[in-house]
C-alpha cells in the first residue's frame, strides 16, 4: 500500500461526519438522534454548510498533527496500521449508528419480540482488541487536539481563552463554527470505547472478518515500540491496579485521603507533562491510566485537598502534609569510580554497587530507625528507589527527612576532591559506620579490585593515591606501579596497604595513615544518595510498575532477601510481556500472573500485606 495522505484523510473525514452524528454510549440523552441528520451535527451554528466546512478543516488539521512527518522513521508501518484502524473505526461507527437509528424507529414491543426470538446469540459484543484499536486512534486524535489548541494560542486548552491574533488555521482565524466543531470533537474524544456495546451478530462478524482478513495488518505488529497502544495494553491487562490501590490507600477498599488527596503526574505522548492529577477511587485511576497510557508515572505527596483542585484554592491552603520517606540511588553518581560503564549504561559488574547500597541503607533503616514497611524498586534502567511506608516515616516534615538523609550520607566533596570520607575517632565507632564497614569489606575486593580494576592504569590509580594524606608516599607508589603497570589491582592494593602500614608505624596517627584503608573502602563503595529526593515532602518519584521509556523495562519491586540475586537484565520488557500475553492460552484470573511479571507481583503482594491495617477480631475470645 502506498504511503499517501488522501485515502487516510478521506476516511477520517467520513469518520468525522459519522462520529458527530453517532450517539455516545455513555450519553443516553443523545441516543435518539438520527445517524444521518446533518442538522444534528452542529445545532449551535446557524449555517450548516459552514459547519461542514469547519469540520473538514478541523479534521484536516488534526490529521496533520496526529499523523504528521514526525513519524517518518517508521512511516510505512505507522500509516498502514493507522489506515486499517481508521477503516475499522468508520465501519464500526456506521454499524452503531445504523443500529441505534433502527432501535429508535422500532416500537418497544417489536424490540422485545426480536430479543425474545433470537436470544443473546442475536448480538455480539466488541472484543478487547477491537476496543483497543478504537481507543488508540481516539488517543492520537486527542493529543492532536492539544497541539491544535496551542496553534490557536489557547490557554489551558480553553476555547474561550484563545489569542485570535496569533492563532490561525489555514490562514484564517478560528471561526465560531470551527470552535463549535472542536467542542463537539472534544466530547467524542473524551469518551473511551467500551466492550459492553453490543452489535447485531452479522455486523459484528463482518468487523471480525475485516480484522482477520485485511492484508494491511500482515506487517510487524509494532509491539517493540513503546506507544500509547502498547502502553494501553499493559495498563489494561498487566498493571496490578488492585494491589497498587491498596498500597497507596493504606486502608483496603474504602478510599481515604491517602489516595484521593495524593498527587500523581503523568508523562504522555510527545512529552506532555500532566501534574497535580488526583482520583476519587481505584476505578477512576484505572480508567485514566487506560485513557492516557502514560509513558511515565510519578508519585507525589498527599495534600490538604485533592491536587486536581489546586488552581482553584487560595494561596497557602493547598499544602503537602505527608508522603513516604523515599531514597533514590543512581548509577551515574558512581561514574568517577566505575570503569566498566558510564552515563546511562550499566552491566552486571557495576550493578553490584546497587547491591551494596541496598544492603547498607536497608539495614540502617530497620536497625537504627526501627522502620519495617520498606519496599525497594528497580528504576527500570540504572538505579534503585526505596519507599519507607511506616506511618512515622510518612509524617516526617522536611527537617526530619533532611536529618535522616544526613545520617545516611557519608561521602562529601566534588569530583576534584581526593579524600571524601572524614571520620573522627568517635564517629568511626558509631554502630552504623561499624556495620556499614562490615558490609563494604565483604564486597570491596570483588567489586572494586576484580570487577572494576581501580588500580589497573595510571589514570585509575591516581584517583586512589590522591586520597593518601602523605605526598611522599603517593609519589613512591606512583613510580613503583608505573614500572610494572600490568600487575593486577589486587596485587597493587596489597602493596599499597603494606606501604601505608609501615609508614603509619613510623609517623603514628599524625597524617591519618592508620585510617586510610577504612576511609578509602568506604569512599569507593558506600551508597551515594540523591539527598534532594529525600529531603522534600513534595518531591516526585517514579512509580513502581511503570515502563522506563529508554529501556522498555518494568520498574519492579526487589525483595529484601534478593538484593544479591536480583538481575536487572532479567526484568521483563513491555514487548516481552505483550508477546507472552499473546502467546499464552486464554484463562481466567490475573493475566499478569501467567507472564514473567508473576514473581515481581508476588514480591509486591507480600509488601502490600505489611502496610494494610491488621483486621481486628470482633468476636470475644474463648481462651481462659
Amino acid at each position: 500500500m502506498r504511503r499517501c495522505w488522501k485515502p487516510l484523510l478521506l476516511l477520517l473525514l467520513v469518520l468525522a461526519s459519522v462520529v458527530l452524528s453517532t450517539p455516545t454510549p455513555s450519553s443516553p440523552s443523545l441516543e435518539s438522534a438520527s445517524a444521518t441528520s446533518k442538522a444534528s451535527v452542529s445545532p449551535e451554528v446557524d449555517d450548516s454548510a459552514d459547519a461542514d466546512q469547519s469540520m473538514d478543516r478541523i479534521l484536516a488539521t488534526l490529521v496533520q498533527h496526529a499523523f504528521g512527518p514526525q513519524h517518518e522513521d517508521h512511516a510505512e508501518l505507522y500509516y498502514r496500521t493507522r489506515f486499517f484502524t481508521a477503516r475499522l473505526t468508520a465501519r464500526m461507527q456506521y454499524i452503531v449508528a445504523q443500529q441505534d437509528s433502527h432501535d429508535a424507529a422500532a416500537s418497544p414491543s417489536s424490540t422485545v419480540s426480536a430479543t425474545s426470538a433470537h436470544g443473546d446469540d442475536a448480538s455480539l459484543g466488541l472484543t478487547q482488541a477491537e476496543v483497543d484499536q478504537l481507543n488508540s486512534i481516539r488517543m492520537d486524535m486527542w493529543l492532536a487536539s492539544r497541539k491544535l489548541y496551542q496553534s490557536w494560542g489557547c490557554l489551558s486548552y480553553d476555547l474561550t481563552l484563545c489569542n485570535g491574533e496569533s492563532g490561525k488555521i489555514g490562514g484564517t482565524k478560528p471561526s465560531k463554527s470551527e470552535r463549535a466543531a472542536m467542542t463537539k470533537w472534544e466530547k467524542r474524544l473524551s469518551t473511551p470505547f467500551v466492550v459492553s456495546k453490543r452489535l447485531p451478530r452479522q455486523e459484528a462478524e463482518e468487523i471480525r472478518n475485516l480484522t482477520q482478513d485485511d492484508n494491511m495488518m500482515q506487517v510487524d505488529d509494532g509491539i517493540d515500540e513503546i506507544s500509547p497502544m502498547t502502553l494501553g495494553h499493559y495498563y489494561q491487562n498487566l498493571f496490578p491496579h488492585a494491589l497498587y490501590y491498596k498500597w497507596l490507600n493504606y486502608n483496603g477498599k474504602l478510599a481515604t485521603t491517602e489516595f484521593t488527596h495524593r498527587e500523581f503526574s503523568f508523562t504522555i505522548k510527545d512529552g506532555i507533562y500532566l501534574r497535580y492529577q488526583s482520583f476519587k477511587d481505584s476505578e477512576e485511576f484505572q480508567r485514566e491510566l487506560s485513557r492516557l497510557s502514560p509513558s511515565k508515572i510519578d508519585i507525589g505527596a498527599i495534600f490538604t485537598a485533592p491536587p486536581k483542585h489546586a488552581k482553584s484554592l487560595q494561596p497557602g491552603v493547598f499544602k503537602p502534609v505527608s508522603k513516604e520517606l523515599v531514597f533514590d540511588i543512581d548509577m551515574t553518581d558512581y561514574d568517577e569510580i566505575r570503569t566498566c560503564c558510564q552515563g546511562g549504561d550499566i552491566c552486571a559488574k557495576c550493578w553490584r554497587f546497587m547491591t551494596v547500597a541496598m544492603h547498607v541503607v536497608d539495614r540502617a533503616l530497620r536497625e537504627d530507625f526501627g522502620f519495617t514497611k520498606i519496599m525497594w524498586a528497580y528504576s527500570g534502567r540504572r538505579g534503585v528507589h526505596c519507599w519507607v511506608c511506616d506511618e512515622r516515616a510518612r509524617k516526617l516534615d522536611d527537617a526530619g527527612r533532611k536529618a535522616v538523609a544526613g545520617y545516611l550520607s557519608l561521602i562529601r566533596g566534588g569530583a576534584e576532591q581526593g579524600k571524601k570520607v572524614n571520620l573522627t575517632q568517635r564517629s568511626a565507632q558509631h554502630p552504623h559506620i561499624v556495620r556499614s564497614l562490615e558490609i563494604v569489606e565483604e564486597y570491596f575486593e570483588d567489586v572494586l579490585l576484580v570487577d572494576q580494576e581501580i588500580l589497573l592504569t595510571r589514570d585509575r590509580w591516581t584517583k586512589v593515591l590522591n586520597a593518601l594524606p602523605d605526598e611522599e608516599l603517593r609519589k613512591t607508589m606512583d613510580a613503583q606501579w608505573s614500572k610494572r603497570p600490568d600487575r593486577s589491582s589486587v596485587d597493587k592494593w596489597s602493596e599499597l596497604i603494606d606501604a601505608v602500614d609501615k609508614r603509619a608505624a613510623k609517623k603514628g596517627s599524625k597524617f591519618g595513615l592508620n585510617t586510610f584503608e577504612r576511609d578509602i573502602m568506604l569512599q569507593m563503595t558506600y551508597p551515594r544518595l540523591d539527598e534532594n529526593v529525600t529531603t522534600h515532602v513534595n518531591h516526585l518519584l517514579k512509580s513502581p510498575f511503570c515502563i522506563h521509556p529508554k529501556t522498555g523495562r518494568v520498574c519492579t519491586p526487589i525483595a529484601a532477601d534478593q538484593f544479591d540475586s536480583f538481575d536487572p537484565f532479567a526484568v521483563p520488557t513491555l514487548a516481552q510481556l505483550l508477546r507472552e500475553v499473546n502467546e499464552a492460552p486464554s484463562q481466567s484470573g490475573s493475566v499478569a500472573k501467567s507472564t514473567s511479571m508473576a514473581p515481581y507481583i508476588g514480591v509486591f503482594e507480600d509488601f502490600v500485606s505489611t502496610v494494610l491495617p491488621t483486621p481486628v477480631n470482633s468476636q470475644p475470645s474463648l481462651d481462659f
